[in-house]
Order: C-alpha cells, then sequence, then structure tokens
C-alpha cells in the first residue's frame, strides 16, 4: 500500500501551476498517521535516552556505569524488537507498539541496573575480593529484581485475554521485559565483573570508604514517618487539581493528532466545498430484525 501510495502521489509532482493537489480519504490519513506516529517514536527514544543518560550522570557521578546501562538497555531493545516482531504475527499490533517498548524498557531496565550496581558498590566498599562483592550483592537484589520484573511482565502479558483485540500487542512489552530481566542478571553482571572498581570512575569505591547517606532522602525519611497525616494532607492538596484536570473526553476522529498533514488539509479543502462526510463518508447498517422500519424504536449515538 505503501508504494502504490508513493507511486500515485509522483504522478502529480509536475502540475500545473497555481494547482494545488491533495491526497485525502481513509487510507492517505492513516499514511499520514502512522508517519508521524514513527517520528514521535524516534524522538520519544532520544528524549528519553538523554533524560536516563542525564540522571545516571547525576546518580552515579562517573561515566562507565551510565553507559553501562545504555548498552545494557540497547542491546535488550536490539533482541526484543526482532522477537516481539515474530511473536506478535496474526495478532493486532498498534502504531503505539514501539513507543511502549522504548519507554517501559528505558524505564525497567534503568531501575534494574541500577539497583545491581548501587549494590555492588557497596560491597565493594566492605570487600577487597570482587568476587565476593559481586557474589553478595546478586544475592541481595536478585529477588528483588525479578519479583519487580515478574509483576510488570505478568500485569501486560494477562491483557493477551482482553477482549478488545488491540490490547493485545501489549504481550510484546511482557516480552521485551522478560529479555531485560536476562540480560541483566547475565550480561550486566559480567560487566560489572570485568569493570569493577573502574566502573565507578572517577570515584573509586575503596574498602572502608564510608558511605555518606543522603540528605534529601534522610530528610524526606524522617518527615513522612513522624509526621505520616501532615505528608499526606500535603500530597491531597497538590495532587487532587491535578487530577480534577482530566476529563476523560473521546474522540475517534484520527485527524486531531495529525492536523497540519497534506491528508487533513486536503480533507477541510473538500469538506468546504462540497460539506462534511463527502471524503470519508460513514455507511450505517442497520437490522430491524423483522420489524417495520417505521415501528422498530432506534438509537444512534
Amino acid at each position: 500500500m505503501k508504494n502504490t501510495l508513493q507511486h500515485l502521489y509522483g504522478s502529480f509532482t509536475n502540475t500545473p501551476d497555481a494547482t494545488h493537489v491533495y491526497f485525502t480519504g481513509d487510507v492517505p490519513i492513516q499514511e499520514d498517521a502512522i508517519q508521524v506516529s514513527q517520528q514521535a517514536t524516534q524522538k520519544t527514544a532520544v528524549v528519553t535516552f538523554i533524560l536516563v543518560l542525564a540522571i545516571l550522570l547525576i546518580v552515579f557521578r562517573s561515566i562507565l556505569a551510565p553507559l553501562l546501562t545504555l548498552i545494557a538497555i540497547g542491546l535488550s531493545y536490539l533482541v526484543s524488537s526482532g522477537v516481539v516482531a515474530c511473536a506478535l504475527r496474526g495478532l493486532s499490533v498498534s502504531t503505539f507498539t514501539q513507543t511502549f517498548l522504548i519507554a517501559i524498557l528505558m524505564g525497567a531496565g534503568t531501575d534494574y541496573t541500577m539497583i545491581m550496581m548501587n549494590r555492588f558498590r557497596e560491597e565493594l566498599i566492605r570487600s577487597h575480593d570482587r568476587q565476593e562483592a559481586l557474589t553478595k550483592a546478586l544475592q541481595g537484589v536478585s529477588k528483588t529484581v525479578v519479583f519487580s520484573a515478574l509483576t510488570v511482565l505478568v500485569s501486560f502479558a494477562v491483557l493477551y485475554f482482553a477482549n478488545f483485540g488491540l490490547y493485545r500487542f501489549a504481550v510484546g512489552v511482557a516480552i521485551d521485559i522478560f529479555i531485560t530481566l536476562i540480560t541483566c542478571l547475565t550480561l550486566v553482571p559480567a560487566l560489572m565483573s570485568l569493570l569493577e572498581r573502574a566502573l565507578y570512575w572517577p570515584r573509586h569505591p575503596k574498602p572502608g570508604l564510608d558511605h555518606r547517606p543522603s540528605r534529601i532522602w534522610s530528610w524526606t525519611g524522617t518527615v513522612s514517618t513522624k509526621r505520616p497525616w501532615t505528608t499526606l494532607l500535603i500530597l491531597a492538596v497538590i495532587l487532587t487539581p491535578i487530577g480534577l484536570l482530566f476529563t476523560n473526553d473521546r474522540t475517534f476522529n484520527p485527524m486531531i493528532d495529525i492536523p497540519n498533514s497534506g491528508s487533513v488539509t486536503g480533507f477541510n479543502v473538500v469538506a468546504k466545498a462540497f460539506g462534511n462526510g463527502q471524503a470519508m463518508p460513514t455507511t450505517v447498517v442497520h437490522e430491524s430484525f423483522g420489524h417495520a422500519l417505521r415501528t422498530c424504536s432506534s438509537k444512534f449515538v
């Protein structure tokens, strides 16, 4: 279909002066929507990459630790994209599938690797032996990582049984999380063992080095435990107005997300000249079940 549209577009490249050619209708609008979605996915990946890198640099204050995290996430994404493409053959796939994969993988993969590397750094401060530090770190956080990943995995996997077919593409996210978990339990520990203390350069964790507690987390933890009701009240005051902004307005208009595309411009030109419904007419089929239409009570929404 895409090649057909490109061939059709190419047939109208040389048009007379002062002539405007628009391609509109169901197929061109869907094609423009897909292109906009793909462009949004690329922007999402770039913005997410920059944000994750900035957060990791602030947290670890090193160069190699963030790079290890991004390498693990990147490999997980490349592998899982191919696996998901094969696994979802025959299922409903949304144009937002890739966006979901990137966002959830970045979030989950970053959390898992941060937990593991933070614990490894703590064990390196306590022990001179690299292998011992890595073993204790994995023993301490592996269950946390596994159960956290299983929670997300199962939550998306059960959507396979949803009646609305479009929701079933969430199975791809479950596959994505599974591959990310395998990567975090195999590749990440191997790289941590290989780099050991150099992973946290320029700050090398050495045995006996004091690990200073965070002032921010100490303060928030103290306030929330000593004054829980005050904390809940403040959160309610802040979050309630934000929650009331949700209007639950829904629309089935596919042109809202692509108002500046050529297909929507052409649609508006046709609608203005000939009236609404001429570019993409809707066919309504009503079954009276044996009753005359004059006596049949019907309601269309």
